[in-house]
């Protein structure tokens, strides 16, 4: 079933009608790995995936890996985060985000539709501590239950997704 929902558009490369859907590689041995996990991946996939390393991107890669692993262990129905876009279920949860997070002040926000999507608290994506505390949180994320008494629920859209239109 169709919903709609709201997503901040970090990267800039949205429009109005555009359709986001997966991408593939073709070539080398990583590409064969990957082809063997997915049918595609979506640009956050993709950015996780293939692009070089920075300190603050490698420790987002790993919580990505680790929490990859965890779903296809515990909800395999699950859409996977290298497949998906993010949203929210209001505009004011997007622009929420957007205060939140400094990296995204003042980026456009785009009203989205999608067929296959997962609610999950995005405050649980964390590989701060033990081994065994992030992987509680892991299984928390993906069965859907809250990490806290403040949770902020995130929601899986995965590839494709319609971008409808442009709300801020």
């Amino acid at each position: 079933m169709n919903m709609i929902f709201y997503t901040v558009d970090r990267s800039r490369t949205l429009s109005s009608g555009q359709q986001i859907e997966l991408r593939s590689r073709r070539g080398g041995f990583q590409d064969s790995v990957v082809s063997l996990l997915f049918d595609g991946v979506s640009r956050h996939g993709d950015k996780y995936l293939y692009m070089d390393r920075t300190d603050s991107v490698e420790k987002d890669a790993m919580i990505e890996l680790v929490f990859e692993y965890v779903r296809r262990d515990v909800s395999p129905d699950r859409p996977s985060r290298y497949q998906s876009m993010f949203g929210w279920q209001t505009i004011e949860q997007a622009m929420a985000f957007m205060a939140r997070d400094k990296k995204t002040a003042d980026q456009p926000i785009y009203r989205v539709k999608s067929d296959i999507y997962f609610k999950c608290d995005m405050n649980l994506l964390s590989c701060k501590d033990t081994a065994i505390l992030t992987s509680e949180r892991a299984i928390k994320y993906w069965k859907g239950e809250p990490g806290s008494d403040a949770p902020c629920w995130e929601w899986l859209l995965r590839c494709p997704v319609q971008i409808l239109d442009r709300v801020v």
